[in-house]
């Protein structure tokens, strides 16, 4: 605050000390905010690092339960495909194997 001089000059340079000072300090708290932050620096990275990792072990984690279940999935849909062709194939077997016989089987020459 700026004492009442007389002297309009003494006023000046009151009010040029009392805003140095306050210069100095705001000045002062600034380098005390940025000396705080550049050792908080590496704990903050450290931490972003840790969480990063943790949350790429998740996603891993989340996309192998994933692939077990859509694998499990699709082994169960082939075999079911696997199971109904088998059944389709033992249905005609006997007419499958009457045509390769009929096919491969020597010929008696009719002259």
């Amino acid at each position: 605050m700026v004492k009442k001089l007389a002297n309009p000059i003494q006023q000046v340079l009151e009010a040029e000390r009392a805003a140095e000072a306050e210069i100095a300090a705001a000045q002062a708290a600034a380098e005390a905010a940025v000396t705080e932050a550049r050792q908080q620096a590496p704990i903050i990275l450290q931490r972003n690092e840790n969480r990063t990792q943790r949350a790429v072990e998740r996603y891993e984690k989340q996309q192998s339960k994933l692939r077990k279940l859509q694998s499990h999935a699709l082994r169960q849909k082939l075999a079911a495909k696997l199971a109904g062709e088998q059944a389709l194939l033992d249905a005609h077997f006997d007419q499958v194997v009457a045509g390769i016989f009929k096919d491969l089987w020597p010929q008696a020459d009719p002259s």
